[in-house]
């Protein structure tokens, strides 16, 4: 699939009978690629198709896209709209990290669990991402995709980005930006309204608005701030933020976590999962500890072979 950045031209048509909705969208890549692209809405379910064609001619592909809505006139269509946009790049996926700072007093935070999963959802005509912002990677949670998916394939306007926070049952949203035109009034409320048709395991929540301010936090609770591009827990008072060593089990695909203590390797926790970790090394780790043994440890990032390993007096 050829990577398109922006919708040049979209076009609308409508059934008088049937009301059946079609849109015809000009795909460009910002430079001499453009596509055609297709979505129709019937009954309440809106259909995408998409056209692997590519034309290197605005002046060609403009000739297309005029014949192709003189087809759906023959048809009985009419013209309800023609909207010429400007190029809208996709929105980078915002910069994310774990902090133990304090929260500056004029930013909106959301109370969050550390070990939830900050993600980045671009969901355009042609394709679906969903990445896990913690290490840039692609989401592979089958029931997570399939939310998307169904709900993608309701959607009457595409495309458009999404930053959230995932847990088990729950998807809240940080942010939400429709990126072609005509756009829902409401962005969130649309898909919450699309979300409580669908017989979900997960719940849409809305925290695009307001969140808690400084003085309202509690020392005991993490919280989550989107600002300027970056997306930051800040981390509980109970939580605490380390360098360790990671060995990997060699039958298993757990490892042990050990600190330092008069220069010697020491245990700390074992038979841990750490999900994107796969190898033994030395790491950052986010940990906090349950009835005073290390737990919920979370792999940040990797580190370097010589970097100096934490006392065991910061790890227990």
């Amino acid at each position: 699939m050829h990577p398109y950045k922006f919708i040049e031209k979209l076009i609308v048509l409508q059934h008088p009978d049937t009301k059946h909705i079609v849109r015809l969208m000009i795909e460009h890549d910002g430079q001499q690629n453009y596509g055609l692209q297709r979505s129709i809405l019937n009954n309440g379910t809106t259909r995408h198709f998409y056209n692997k064609k590519i034309w290197h001619s605005a002046y060609n592909i403009k000739l297309e896209l005029s014949r192709r809505v003189s087809d759906y006139e023959d048809k009985g269509f009419d013209m309800m709209t023609e909207i010429s946009l400007r190029p809208n790049d996709v929105p980078p996926c915002p910069e994310f990290n774990y902090s133990t700072s304090m929260i500056e007093p004029d930013e909106n935070t959301l109370p969050i669990n550390p070990t939830e999963m900050p993600i980045f959802v671009d969901c355009s005509f042609h394709q679906l991402s969903v990445r896990d912002l913690r290490y840039n990677t692609e989401v592979t949670n089958e029931e997570l995709l399939t939310f998307f998916k169904d709900l993608r394939k309701s959607i009457e306007f595409l495309p458009f980005a999404m930053v959230a926070i995932w847990s088990e049952k729950s998807i809240k949203v940080l942010s939400l930006e429709f990126r072609s035109k005509p756009q829902p009034k409401h962005a969130i409320n649309y898909i919450l309204m699309l979300s409580s048709k669908k017989n979900s395991h997960f719940m849409i929540v809305d925290a695009t608005g307001p969140g808690s301010n400084q003085q309202s936090q509690e020392s005991n609770q993490s919280y989550a701030v989107l600002a300027g591009g970056n997306l930051t827990f800040h981390v509980a008072s109970t939580w605490k933020i380390a360098k360790a060593f990671l060995e990997k089990h060699p039958h298993s695909a757990n490892f042990s976590v050990y600190g330092m203590d008069s220069d010697k390797f020491m245990k700390v926790g074992e038979d841990i999962s750490l999900g994107n970790f796969k190898r033994s090394g030395n790491a950052e780790i986010l940990f906090t500890h349950v009835n005073s043994q290390i737990a919920n440890i979370t792999f940040i990032r990797s580190l370097e072979f010589d970097v100096t390993i934490d006392n065991l007096n910061n790890l227990i």
